[in-house]
């Protein structure tokens, strides 16, 4: 019995720490679709729907305005399918754009299969 309990604890464990490696990947890969600067061709599947949500180019010596995402949730729908649901804040726009975006497991990345502005 004692066995069984340990397998399971050990199991669920290595379960979470997928789920939380899988929520940074998922979060970083909107944070820099989001970036002026930034190469969609690697961040977005080949049937991508909607519009990304950009970010103005970082000003030099911002400090309390700077451009960024703040994430509001990451819901796993299944193992290979997330959506998030995030606000684009700062130059001058606050409070920004709302946004979610349905990301989808491609190989070993995740890919942004569609993002829609979100009303408030």
């Amino acid at each position: 019995m004692v066995k069984i309990i340990l397998v399971v604890t050990l199991l669920g464990g290595m379960a979470w720490a997928d789920e939380a490696a899988d929520r940074i990947a998922v979060t970083r890969t909107v944070a820099a679709s989001a970036r002026a600067d930034a190469k969609t061709a690697d961040l977005l599947t080949v049937d991508f729907d909607g519009e990304l949500v950009k970010l103005p180019a970082a000003r030099p010596w911002c400090e309390l305005d700077c451009p960024k995402v703040t994430f509001g949730a990451v819901r796993f729908i299944t193992a290979d399918v997330a959506l998030v649901d995030g606000t684009a804040t700062g130059d001058g726009v606050v409070p920004g754009p709302a946004f979610i975006a349905v990301l989808k497991r491609v190989g070993d990345s995740w890919r942004i299969a569609s993002m829609r502005r979100a009303m408030r």
